[in-house]
């Protein structure tokens, strides 16, 4: 049997994390929570994150409880795994 972890990322270099979010039965529901807008977040300029950080990282918690993003957005993506 196959399961769907949805895992995030921020950061670079020594500042970089990642963490599971989620596991999924089924691929399309980990896809949809993957592509979530809220969870993917980039920012054109350090000064935008600054200033609305609060406002970004309320709306991912409601989605990733885990929901981490500093200055260089949020991404996320599935990883496929065999349920042992």
């Amino acid at each position: 049997m196959k399961i769907y972890l949805v895992e995030g990322r921020t950061g670079e270099y020594e500042e970089y994390h990642t963490w599971i979010a989620a596991a999924f039965k089924e691929q399309s529901k980990a896809q949809e929570m993957a592509r979530h807008p809220d969870l993917n977040v980039k920012f054109e300029k350090t000064m935008i994150w600054f200033d609305s950080r609060e406002e970004i990282e309320q709306k991912g918690k409601l989605i990733d409880p885990a929901y981490n993003c500093d200055y260089t957005g949020s991404s996320y993506h599935v990883i496929e795994m065999d349920l042992q």
